[in-house]
């Protein structure tokens, strides 16, 4: 988590000498590429008010919590989560929106075949993406913090969810072997 930490406090420093594209460009690229598939977007706007959830608890700053959590008006997406979850999760930010699309990217870049170095693969694509220095979460103080922790807990959630499937479906075929084999005695 440090290393995160490290690498967006460089990043911001860097950001500030040189800034070749506008900020309202790659904001606008980034939200064209998180409105583009219907199912996919509503997924990961649910699973970014899950993650909005929890990092509330992580941080006592009203600033940091402000950037997490949809305060504001009522889209379509939020409609579905609180038909969905009736009202027990926080509606995400944009910002948290935009951020977890970045690395959502690079999850099913990296994710595609299992593999051991899979998280460190996720991280680095994520740390080394153009659009990350404009989808930083949470306060001037905060932001390095509070967008390393939220980056490394969604990559290890969403590896966590593969995994299942992985198994889910390992269990499913050594079951259809063992079917095979029993019809094939009888």
């Amino acid at each position: 988590m440090a290393r995160i930490e490290h690498h967006l406090h460089s990043l911001l420093q860097h950001d500030d000498k040189v800034s070749g594209d506008s900020d309202v460009d790659v904001m606008m690229s980034v939200d064209a590429e998180l409105f583009s598939e219907e199912p996919e977007r509503c997924i990961l706007y649910y699973l970014a008010g899950y993650i909005a959830h929890k990092l509330c608890k992580f941080t006592p700053c009203a600033e940091c919590k402000e950037s997490l959590i949809n305060n504001g008006g009522s889209s379509e997406d939020d409609k579905l989560v609180s038909l969905k979850t009736r009202g027990g999760l926080k509606m995400p930010s944009q910002a948290l929106t935009r951020l977890l699309t970045v690395v959502e990217h690079s999850v099913q870049v990296h994710a595609v075949k299992p593999k051991a170095s899979a998280y460190s693969d996720i991280l680095n694509s994520t740390l080394s993406s153009d659009d990350l220095s404009t989808s930083m979460i949470g306060c001037a103080a905060h932001c390095c913090s509070l967008t390393a922790r939220c980056v490394h807990f969604y990559i290890t959630t969403r590896l966590f969810f593969i995994r299942k499937a992985i198994n889910r479906n390992r269990s499913s075929n050594q079951q259809k072997q063992k079917l095979s084999k029993l019809s094939k005695l009888t």
